[in-house]
């Protein structure tokens, strides 16, 4: 038989095998372990133990996919339609005051009209007819507003359409009276009614004695003051400037 082999080194209690054969080493000698017999009968089952500790819950698993989605159902069919019921008799008119016209709505009173079916936005105060339409609105009676927009070039009973304003002031495009009730006058007029200018009936023109800021008078232009008049601006003249 061929000699064993042994560990060089071995610590204690190491165990070796060789040749189906095992040895220990005791710290300073190799011993030989007996050969294991033959399995023994199968012991008793013993007692079963405590339960364990119960376990952390697992992580919640993925959810599944989306099921298909049902079929449509089918369309229910269409009731019959109801019969129409009868008219409703038209109510009496309010305390505000008695209106008639021919347009959809007539109002009476003081009414506000709404701009959802109307081109209009405003009061109608007092008795009367107000007739209002889509294209606009006619009113016998007095209108209340506490705005007006719009040029005015159409409007009645008044002088539209001569006065402007602009970045120098008020302007005009016809002659002015002041202090007149009209401008009439056939000598005032002259021959073929070329009167234009202002004319002051009754009265004066008053100048103040002082010419305070700067001023420009264009050679297109004449200047004319009652005097004595103290300049304490800039008074520039391509034109002509007379004190009287």
């Amino acid at each position: 038989m061929a000699a064993l082999d042994f560990p060089a080194s071995p610590s204690t209690n190491d165990i070796h095998t060789e040749n189906s054969v095992s040895w220990k080493w005791n710290g300073s000698a190799w011993v030989r372990l007996a050969d294991p017999g033959a399995d023994g009968a199968q012991g008793y089952q013993g007692v079963q133990g405590a339960a364990g500790a119960q376990g952390a819950q697992g992580h919640q698993g993925v959810q599944g996919a989306a099921g298909s989605a049902g079929a449509v159902g089918a369309q229910g069919a269409v009731g019959a339609q109801g019969a129409q019921g009868h008219q409703g008799v038209q109510g009496a008119v309010g305390a505000q005051g008695a209106g008639t016209g021919t347009a959809d709505r007539i109002y009476t009173g003081t009414t506000k009209v709404q701009t959802a079916a109307y081109n209009v936005v405003s009061t109608i105060a007092g008795t009367g007819i107000a007739t209002v339409q889509p294209s606009g609105m006619n009113v016998s009676g007095i209108v209340t507003a506490t705005s007006f927009s719009g040029s005015g070039a159409d409007l009645t009973g008044i002088t539209a359409g001569y006065w402007g304003q602009d970045s120098v002031g008020l302007n005009t495009v016809t002659s002015v009276g002041i202090n007149t009730l009209t401008i009439t006058d056939g000598d005032l007029q002259g021959i073929g009614n070329t009167f234009n200018g202002v004319y002051i009936s009754n009265g004066m023109m008053i100048y103040d004695n002082a010419l305070s800021g700067n001023h420009y008078i264009g050679t297109a232009f004449n200047g004319l003051m009652a005097g004595p008049v103290t300049i304490h601006g800039t008074l520039s003249v391509d034109g002509q400037y007379v004190v009287v």
